[in-house]
């Protein structure tokens, strides 16, 4: 089971079936999809939108957010491996984010 996938802005992607996120490139991230556990009515979130993303290794999860929330967390709470998020051009996050959204390993439906 894929536990997440980065997508970049290259349009490649990686995933936990990869590497784990020490391995993960860590410029150009568009966007992070995460498997989330016990939640049936959302099993899948994504962090998008941000310039920085990092991994918490005692929630076994991305986050995202600005500077002072990656540092706050790393000084205090042991994130690592940050990610860099960049901003490209409106036609190229659409398509990057129209595959996102149709990844079929975390699709589901909210009914």
């Amino acid at each position: 089971m894929i536990a997440w996938r980065i997508y970049y802005d290259d349009g490649g992607t990686f995933s936990s079936e990869e590497g784990a996120p020490a391995d993960a490139p860590s410029l150009g991230v568009i966007l992070i999809w995460q498997a989330v556990l016990n939640d049936s009515h959302h099993p899948a979130e994504k962090h998008m939108g941000l310039d920085w993303y990092w991994w918490r290794p005692d929630l076994e999860m991305w986050m995202s957010g600005e500077i002072h929330g990656f540092l706050d967390q790393a000084m205090n709470l042991g994130a690592c491996h940050p990610k860099f998020g960049r901003v490209v051009p409106g036609m190229k996050y659409q398509e990057i984010l129209k595959t996102a959204n149709h990844d079929l390993d975390f699709w589901y439906d909210p009914v």
